[in-house]
Protein backbone atom coordinates (compact mmCIF):
# COMPACT_ATOMS: atom_id res chain seq x y z
CA UNK A 1 0.00 0.00 0.00
CA UNK A 2 0.99 3.67 -1.16
CA UNK A 3 2.61 5.99 1.85
CA UNK A 4 2.89 2.46 4.15
CA UNK A 5 6.84 2.36 6.48
CA UNK A 6 8.87 -0.34 7.23
CA UNK A 7 11.50 -0.39 10.01
CA UNK A 8 14.71 -2.52 9.29
CA UNK A 9 15.82 -3.17 12.79
CA UNK A 10 19.37 -4.63 13.85
CA UNK A 11 21.43 -5.58 16.43
CA UNK A 12 24.21 -7.63 17.49
CA UNK A 13 22.79 -10.52 15.59
CA UNK A 14 21.83 -8.28 12.73
CA UNK A 15 18.87 -8.71 9.97
CA UNK A 16 20.78 -7.13 7.50
CA UNK A 17 23.63 -8.99 6.90
CA UNK A 18 25.41 -12.57 7.33
CA UNK A 19 25.98 -12.53 10.77
CA UNK A 20 29.34 -14.31 10.26
CA UNK A 21 31.95 -11.17 10.65
CA UNK A 22 35.37 -10.81 10.67
CA UNK A 23 38.14 -8.31 11.53
CA UNK A 24 39.77 -7.05 8.66
CA UNK A 25 41.44 -4.00 9.43
CA UNK A 26 43.05 -2.93 12.82
CA UNK A 27 44.72 0.72 14.07
CA UNK A 28 47.66 0.25 17.10
CA UNK A 29 50.45 2.11 17.71
CA UNK A 30 51.78 4.08 14.36
CA UNK A 31 50.64 1.10 12.21
CA UNK A 32 47.59 -0.08 10.49
CA UNK A 33 47.32 -4.51 10.04
CA UNK A 34 45.24 -6.22 7.76
CA UNK A 35 43.89 -9.38 7.98
CA UNK A 36 43.41 -11.92 5.58
CA UNK A 37 40.51 -14.46 5.24
CA UNK A 38 36.68 -14.11 5.69
CA UNK A 39 34.23 -15.08 8.32
CA UNK A 40 35.30 -17.48 11.06
CA UNK A 41 38.39 -19.05 9.00
CA UNK A 42 40.90 -18.68 12.06
CA UNK A 43 44.21 -19.57 9.66
CA UNK A 44 45.30 -16.57 7.93
CA UNK A 45 48.14 -14.43 7.52
CA UNK A 46 48.05 -10.87 8.04
CA UNK A 47 49.62 -7.94 7.10
CA UNK A 48 51.58 -4.98 8.92
CA UNK A 49 51.34 -1.11 7.55
CA UNK A 50 54.21 0.39 8.75
CA UNK A 51 53.23 4.60 8.03
CA UNK A 52 54.99 5.79 5.13
CA UNK A 53 56.75 2.16 5.34
CA UNK A 54 56.27 -1.39 3.06
CA UNK A 55 54.39 -3.54 4.35
CA UNK A 56 55.47 -6.59 5.96
CA UNK A 57 53.63 -10.39 5.90
CA UNK A 58 52.95 -12.16 8.85
CA UNK A 59 51.56 -15.74 10.05
CA UNK A 60 51.00 -17.46 13.46
CA UNK A 61 54.61 -17.86 13.52
CA UNK A 62 55.53 -14.38 13.91
CA UNK A 63 55.43 -14.27 17.93
CA UNK A 64 58.97 -16.83 17.39
CA UNK A 65 60.17 -14.72 13.91
CA UNK A 66 62.92 -12.78 13.23
CA UNK A 67 60.98 -9.37 12.48
CA UNK A 68 59.86 -9.94 16.37
CA UNK A 69 62.99 -9.76 17.84
CA UNK A 70 63.70 -6.53 15.97
CA UNK A 71 60.43 -5.19 16.53
CA UNK A 72 59.99 -5.61 20.25
CA UNK A 73 57.85 -2.49 21.25
CA UNK A 74 55.26 -3.29 18.39
CA UNK A 75 54.94 -6.97 19.65
CA UNK A 76 54.24 -6.20 22.97
CA UNK A 77 51.35 -4.03 21.82
CA UNK A 78 50.21 -6.46 19.44
CA UNK A 79 50.34 -9.05 22.67
CA UNK A 80 48.04 -6.94 24.70
CA UNK A 81 45.89 -6.36 21.69
CA UNK A 82 45.30 -10.26 21.39
CA UNK A 83 44.97 -11.12 24.80
CA UNK A 84 42.35 -8.16 25.37
CA UNK A 85 40.32 -9.28 22.52
CA UNK A 86 40.23 -13.52 23.28
CA UNK A 87 39.84 -12.64 27.24
CA UNK A 88 37.30 -9.76 27.28
CA UNK A 89 34.58 -12.17 25.56
CA UNK A 90 31.95 -14.72 25.99
CA UNK A 91 32.17 -16.19 22.77
CA UNK A 92 33.60 -19.59 22.20
CA UNK A 93 35.72 -20.68 18.74
CA UNK A 94 34.67 -24.27 18.08
CA UNK A 95 37.68 -25.84 15.54
CA UNK A 96 36.69 -29.33 14.42
CA UNK A 97 38.37 -30.92 10.97
CA UNK A 98 39.74 -27.00 10.45
CA UNK A 99 36.36 -25.52 10.19
CA UNK A 100 35.50 -22.71 12.58
CA UNK A 101 32.53 -22.15 14.12
CA UNK A 102 31.10 -19.08 16.90
CA UNK A 103 28.80 -20.05 19.26
CA UNK A 104 28.09 -16.82 21.01
CA UNK A 105 27.96 -12.45 19.83
CA UNK A 106 29.22 -12.63 16.54
CA UNK A 107 30.94 -9.84 17.22
CA UNK A 108 32.92 -11.70 19.66
CA UNK A 109 33.70 -14.41 17.82
CA UNK A 110 35.45 -12.35 15.21
CA UNK A 111 37.61 -10.90 17.89
CA UNK A 112 38.43 -14.70 18.97
CA UNK A 113 39.26 -15.04 15.54
CA UNK A 114 41.67 -12.51 14.99
CA UNK A 115 43.62 -13.27 18.39
CA UNK A 116 43.81 -17.23 17.32
CA UNK A 117 45.17 -15.47 13.79
CA UNK A 118 47.50 -13.61 16.17
CA UNK A 119 48.37 -17.01 18.01
CA UNK A 120 46.21 -15.92 21.06
CA UNK A 121 44.10 -18.69 22.28
CA UNK A 122 43.63 -21.06 25.40
CA UNK A 123 46.88 -23.18 24.16
CA UNK A 124 48.60 -19.68 25.13
CA UNK A 125 50.89 -20.13 27.92
CA UNK A 126 50.29 -16.56 29.57
CA UNK A 127 46.21 -16.99 28.93
CA UNK A 128 46.33 -20.11 30.62
CA UNK A 129 47.67 -18.79 34.12
CA UNK A 130 44.99 -15.69 33.98
CA UNK A 131 42.09 -16.34 35.84
CA UNK A 132 38.30 -14.43 35.50
CA UNK A 133 37.09 -13.16 38.38
CA UNK A 134 34.52 -10.04 37.96
CA UNK A 135 32.61 -8.85 34.73
CA UNK A 136 30.93 -5.69 34.37
CA UNK A 137 28.65 -6.83 31.28
CA UNK A 138 27.71 -4.25 28.32
CA UNK A 139 24.95 -2.01 28.18
CA UNK A 140 23.96 0.32 25.55
CA UNK A 141 24.86 2.93 27.62
CA UNK A 142 28.12 2.82 28.35
CA UNK A 143 28.76 1.15 25.78
CA UNK A 144 32.04 -0.87 27.18
CA UNK A 145 32.42 -4.09 28.41
CA UNK A 146 34.96 -5.05 31.34
CA UNK A 147 36.25 -8.19 32.60
CA UNK A 148 39.13 -8.33 35.56
CA UNK A 149 41.90 -11.28 36.13
CA UNK A 150 43.96 -12.61 38.56
CA UNK A 151 47.66 -13.48 37.50
CA UNK A 152 47.76 -16.96 39.51
CA UNK A 153 51.51 -16.99 39.62
CA UNK A 154 52.01 -13.38 41.01
CA UNK A 155 48.82 -12.77 42.10
CA UNK A 156 48.50 -9.15 39.90
CA UNK A 157 44.95 -7.85 38.69
CA UNK A 158 44.30 -7.02 35.12
CA UNK A 159 41.43 -5.25 33.56
CA UNK A 160 40.49 -5.67 29.73
CA UNK A 161 37.99 -3.50 28.33
CA UNK A 162 36.14 -3.10 24.99
CA UNK A 163 33.67 -0.76 23.53
CA UNK A 164 32.83 1.82 20.71
CA UNK A 165 35.72 3.94 20.44
CA UNK A 166 34.32 7.71 20.63
CA UNK A 167 33.11 6.23 24.61
CA UNK A 168 36.07 4.02 25.63
CA UNK A 169 39.07 6.85 24.28
CA UNK A 170 37.62 8.89 26.34
CA UNK A 171 37.87 6.73 29.73
CA UNK A 172 41.33 6.41 28.73
CA UNK A 173 44.52 8.53 29.93
CA UNK A 174 47.40 6.34 28.70
CA UNK A 175 48.57 4.49 25.60
CA UNK A 176 50.30 1.29 24.55
CA UNK A 177 52.58 2.64 22.07
CA UNK A 178 55.41 0.19 20.55
CA UNK A 179 54.90 -1.61 23.86
CA UNK A 180 55.24 1.09 26.29
CA UNK A 181 53.10 3.11 28.37
CA UNK A 182 52.47 7.08 27.72
CA UNK A 183 50.35 9.75 28.32
CA UNK A 184 47.22 9.57 25.58
CA UNK A 185 47.14 13.54 25.00
CA UNK A 186 43.63 15.14 24.17
CA UNK A 187 45.61 15.83 20.30
CA UNK A 188 45.82 12.53 20.07
CA UNK A 189 42.70 10.79 21.41
CA UNK A 190 41.21 13.21 18.60
CA UNK A 191 43.23 11.63 16.22
CA UNK A 192 42.36 8.55 16.40
CA UNK A 193 38.47 9.18 16.65
CA UNK A 194 39.45 10.58 13.45
CA UNK A 195 40.66 7.49 11.77
CA UNK A 196 37.92 5.56 13.44
CA UNK A 197 35.49 7.86 11.25
CA UNK A 198 37.11 6.70 8.56
CA UNK A 199 36.65 3.37 9.42
CA UNK A 200 33.08 3.31 10.09
CA UNK A 201 32.52 5.46 6.89
CA UNK A 202 33.70 2.16 5.17
CA UNK A 203 30.95 0.03 6.70
CA UNK A 204 33.20 -1.29 9.69
CA UNK A 205 31.94 -1.90 12.44
CA UNK A 206 34.84 -0.76 15.25
CA UNK A 207 35.36 -1.65 18.57
CA UNK A 208 38.37 -0.88 20.89
CA UNK A 209 40.72 -2.19 22.98
CA UNK A 210 41.92 -1.30 26.47
CA UNK A 211 43.33 -2.56 29.77
CA UNK A 212 44.82 -1.16 32.49
CA UNK A 213 46.45 -2.87 35.95
CA UNK A 214 44.53 -2.84 39.58
CA UNK A 215 45.98 -3.92 43.37
CA UNK A 216 44.49 -6.20 45.29
CA UNK A 217 42.89 -3.68 47.37
CA UNK A 218 41.29 -1.80 44.56
CA UNK A 219 39.94 -5.23 43.64
CA UNK A 220 38.02 -5.85 46.87
CA UNK A 221 36.95 -2.42 46.88
CA UNK A 222 35.25 -2.12 43.53
CA UNK A 223 33.56 -5.91 45.17
CA UNK A 224 32.16 -4.10 48.47
CA UNK A 225 30.93 -1.67 46.05
CA UNK A 226 26.35 -1.77 46.05
CA UNK A 227 26.29 -0.49 42.57
CA UNK A 228 26.59 -1.21 38.90
CA UNK A 229 26.99 2.18 38.17
CA UNK A 230 29.65 3.17 41.35
CA UNK A 231 31.75 -0.13 40.07
CA UNK A 232 31.97 1.17 36.45
CA UNK A 233 32.82 4.75 37.48
CA UNK A 234 35.41 3.04 39.33
CA UNK A 235 36.87 0.24 36.79
CA UNK A 236 36.27 2.30 33.58
CA UNK A 237 38.03 4.95 34.40
CA UNK A 238 42.23 5.54 33.83
CA UNK A 239 42.40 2.76 31.13
CA UNK A 240 45.45 2.20 29.18
CA UNK A 241 44.36 2.32 25.49
CA UNK A 242 45.64 -0.53 22.92
CA UNK A 243 44.08 -0.57 19.51
CA UNK A 244 40.80 0.07 17.35
CA UNK A 245 39.71 -3.15 15.48
CA UNK A 246 37.27 -2.81 12.04
CA UNK A 247 35.40 -5.63 11.20
CA UNK A 248 32.85 -6.26 7.78
CA UNK A 249 29.39 -7.48 8.24
CA UNK A 250 28.23 -7.65 4.45
CA UNK A 251 24.71 -7.05 3.87
CA UNK A 252 22.44 -10.18 2.60
CA UNK A 253 22.38 -10.62 -0.80
CA UNK A 254 18.39 -10.44 -1.06
CA UNK A 255 18.08 -7.20 1.04
CA UNK A 256 18.97 -5.11 -1.91
CA UNK A 257 15.89 -6.61 -3.66
CA UNK A 258 13.47 -6.36 -1.04
CA UNK A 259 14.71 -2.97 -1.02
CA UNK A 260 14.54 -2.22 -4.32
CA UNK A 261 10.63 -3.57 -4.01
CA UNK A 262 9.97 -1.67 -1.31
CA UNK A 263 10.91 1.70 -3.25
CA UNK A 264 8.59 0.58 -5.75
CA UNK A 265 5.40 -0.41 -3.54
CA UNK A 266 6.13 3.83 -1.99
CA UNK A 267 7.19 1.90 1.02
CA UNK A 268 9.00 4.37 3.37
CA UNK A 269 11.93 2.26 4.88
CA UNK A 270 14.49 2.70 8.04
CA UNK A 271 17.11 1.42 9.71
CA UNK A 272 17.33 1.09 13.90
CA UNK A 273 20.30 0.18 14.93
CA UNK A 274 23.25 0.28 17.95
CA UNK A 275 26.04 0.63 15.36
CA UNK A 276 27.77 3.96 14.53
CA UNK A 277 26.12 6.17 12.55
CA UNK A 278 28.56 6.21 9.51
CA UNK A 279 28.65 2.33 9.35
CA UNK A 280 24.92 2.36 8.96
CA UNK A 281 24.92 4.68 6.16
CA UNK A 282 27.39 2.92 4.66
CA UNK A 283 25.57 -0.36 4.82
CA UNK A 284 22.05 1.58 3.84
CA UNK A 285 24.22 2.86 0.11
CA UNK A 286 25.61 -0.96 -0.43
CA UNK A 287 21.77 -1.84 -0.26
CA UNK A 288 20.33 0.73 -2.20
CA UNK A 289 18.72 2.82 0.59
CA UNK A 290 19.71 5.81 0.21
CA UNK A 291 22.62 7.19 -2.58
CA UNK A 292 25.07 9.55 -2.59
CA UNK A 293 23.10 12.57 -3.44
CA UNK A 294 20.10 11.47 -1.75
CA UNK A 295 19.66 13.45 1.80
CA UNK A 296 19.23 11.40 4.97
CA UNK A 297 19.14 11.83 8.48
CA UNK A 298 20.55 10.09 11.53
CA UNK A 299 18.45 10.63 14.69
CA UNK A 300 21.02 9.32 17.99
Amino acid sequence: TLGCTTVICTDKTGTLTKNEMTVTDVLIDDFYIKFHGVGYTHQGKFKIFPFNQDSIELDQNYLTSDFSKKNLGLITSIKWLGLSAFLCNNAVLNIKNDHSSILGDPTEGALLVMAKKMNFDQENKFINTLQEVHELPFDSERKIMTKIFIDTQNGKYLVFSKGAPDELIQQCDQRLHHGKVTILTKGVKEELLTLNEKFTEDALRTIALAYKEITANQFQEILHLKTFQEKTALLEKKLIYIGITGMIDSPRAEIAEAVRLTKIAGIRSYIITGDHGNTTAAIAKQVGLITENQPYEIIV
